[in-house]
């Protein structure tokens, strides 16, 4: 069965915030849950509804106590610890489950400016 594959627009609000957020989460994996083993495999799974996108992200790296992260000070502009507020920002539901496996789930519903730009 062939794959089918949506074309990301960054020109579009709702791709470019949805992409974000899973950048900033990914990245946060690679960087911190597998910092001490240097290495390995992160699982992406998106599911696309009318009006939605859900995204659900795992690990098997080191687990993190997501209430522990410090609001950063926007104001000094930190040149790390912004990933995880930008990723809140981008979406409209985040939530993080400490594993193992770590699971994180996204949720970017679309507004009716974005549906009406395609």
């Amino acid at each position: 069965m062939a794959a089918s594959f949506a074309v990301i627009d960054f020109r579009r609000r709702f791709d470019a915030e949805l992409a974000s957020a899973v950048s900033e989460i990914f990245n946060n994996i690679a960087l911190h849950a597998y910092a001490r083993s240097g290495h390995g495999e992160i699982v992406i799974e998106l599911e696309p509804i009318p009006g939605c996108a859900r995204v659900r992200i795992s690990d098997m790296g080191e687990r993190f106590d997501i209430h522990a992260v410090p609001v950063p000070d926007i104001a000094a502009l930190p040149e790390s610890g912004l990933g995880l507020h930008i990723a809140f920002a981008c979406v409209d539901v985040l939530h993080y489950q400490p594993g193992p496996p770590n699971v994180w789930w996204l949720e970017k519903r679309a507004r009716t400016e974005d549906r009406s730009r395609g």
